[in-house]
């Protein structure tokens, strides 16, 4: 116990203490201690309220306490606290806690010990333990006054953190949606793929949609297709080869395939018939998973159009009323001795608008009587094989980009009404007999051949009058 002559003026430092006797900081909240002696009548208040204090100050996180002119009568010193804690559950927002202790000063008549330092402690309840004090205790150094501005920040921290997590939640939603979209698609995807690599393999989908650039619409003449655009229009990742076919009835049987997709909107991957609503042309579309595929549709026996999209066909075909064929691919190549046949009187335009090699092809077209027209716009090279064989209307072929032919290969074999040819760029030509029995030929003109080694130009060609080979250097064999 320390004494000190009640007349005097003295200060000391009171030190906090929890329940469990661990030191508290600098209370974290509005705080009142109010100093008595024996007598209530006299007593002398120390305070820290909004920040501010009185009669005391922060020294180190402990209570330093000055008592100037206390005017405290002698007897035991004795104090009571009162916190306010904040509680958002009293509705002035703090919970109100008295603490009354007597402390080891004593207030004397006569001399007082010759002491330095006074310390005295006072014991406190767990429940003055504020946050602050706890992240003090945790290694915390800033004020009190940062400490409560960096709480105030919480609401928004608080919102901002949920707002995150449902963004998280919708993220996770969605992509378990995508990764089904592109398995169902045919692209084996896991939910937990990041969407980078998900959107490559969208990206490799290549299925046009309204609003892409790549999508278009078909083009409807009096309720006829365009089954090219209608095929790049319904690519499917799981089955990326396909042809089409159109025609006037109204059922169609589907088989030969993979998978089938119909101009109603009936899609199946199962062989099975299929009965369209009234209208005036049907088209199926057969999809292939592998790149060599037969072409040999089922759907019914009076074709009207047929269109080749993307792999390796094999084509063979003797339907009566096929009237349009086109072939297109990311391959580019017929190979490997098939026999391409289009025996189809019917035919009349035949285009092949990817295709750039034939390559050992014994036959294209085959005795189709009524074909007229037909283009090879991306052909570059042939090297074995008939293009045009027996086709004994056929005015005008074009192949604006063919550059060699080599081999036993004919261009067009027996087409008695052939006028007119385009080679533009043939550089070369190994062998072969170019025009045989073509009786309508009166002009052929190579413009960039430069070399013929063995082979024939035209033979039996017996209105030809006019050959023409400027850029020709080499004739050998």
């Amino acid at each position: 116990m320390t004494r000190i002559n009640y007349k005097s003026d003295f200060d000391f430092l009171l030190e906090l203490r929890d329940a469990e006797n661990r030191p508290v900081v600098w209370p974290g909240c509005d705080w009142v201690a109010r100093f008595r002696t024996s007598s209530a009548a006299n007593t002398y208040t120390a305070s820290c309220i909004g920040g501010k204090t009185v009669n005391c100050y922060n020294d180190n996180g402990k209570i330093h306490v000055v008592c100037d002119a206390h005017r405290l009568s002698p007897g035991r010193l004795q104090v009571e606290l009162h916190c306010d804690l904040p509680d958002a559950i009293y509705p002035d927002g703090h919970r109100h806690e008295v603490t009354p202790l007597p402390l080891d000063i004593e207030l004397v008549n006569g001399p007082g010990d010759v002491t330095g330092d006074i310390n005295v402690e006072l014991v406190l309840p767990a429940i003055y333990l504020t946050a602050y004090d706890l992240a003090v205790r945790n290694g915390y150094t800033g004020t009190m006054a940062e400490y409560m501005e960096y709480v105030n920040r919480f609401p928004s921290v608080v919102e901002t953190s949920e707002t995150v997590m449902r963004l998280m939640r919708d993220i996770d939603t969605g992509k378990a949606l995508m990764a089904d979209a592109l398995t169902r698609q045919g692209v084996d995807t896991a939910a937990d793929e990041t969407i980078s690599d998900m959107a490559d393999k969208v990206l490799d989908l290549r299925l046009a949609v309204e609003g892409d650039p790549s999508y278009v619409e078909h083009m409807s003449l009096l309720g006829r297709y365009d089954l090219y655009n209608e095929m790049r229009n319904h690519q499917k990742a799981k089955y990326p080869y396909m042809y089409a076919v159109t025609f006037l009835t109204d059922s169609a049987i589907l088989s030969g395939a993979d998978a089938y997709l119909c101009s109603d909107g009936f899609f199946s991957e199962e062989n099975c018939e299929h009965t369209f609503p009234c209208g005036i042309e049907h088209y199926v579309i057969y999809y292939f998973r592998n790149e060599e595929f037969t072409v040999s549709p089922t759907a019914a026996h009076d074709l009207q159009k047929l269109c080749v999209f993307n792999g390796l066909p094999v084509i063979k075909l003797t339907h009566n009323e096929l009237s349009d064929i086109a072939v297109y691919g990311d391959k580019g190549i017929i190979r490997g001795g098939t026999e391409l046949r289009l025996s189809c009187p019917n035919l009349r335009s035949l285009s092949f608008g990817t295709l750039e090699e034939i390559d050992n092809v014994c036959y294209v077209a085959v005795d189709c009587s009524r074909l007229v027209s037909a283009a090879f716009p991306a052909l570059k090279n042939i090297s074995g094989g008939i293009p045009l064989y027996s086709c004994g209307k056929l005015v005008i072929a074009t192949f604006p980009v063919l550059e060699t032919i080599s081999g036993s290969s004919d261009i067009a074999y027996n087409c008695y009404s052939l006028r007119t040819v385009h080679f533009p760029k043939l550089r070369v030509v190994y062998g072969g007999w170019l025009f045989d029995s073509c009786n309508s030929l009166t002009s052929l003109s190579f413009p960039a051949l430069e070399t013929i080694t063995g082979g024939t130009i035209a033979t039996s060609c017996n209105s030809l009058t006019s050959l023409s080979f400027p850029a020709l250097e080499t004739i050998t064999g």
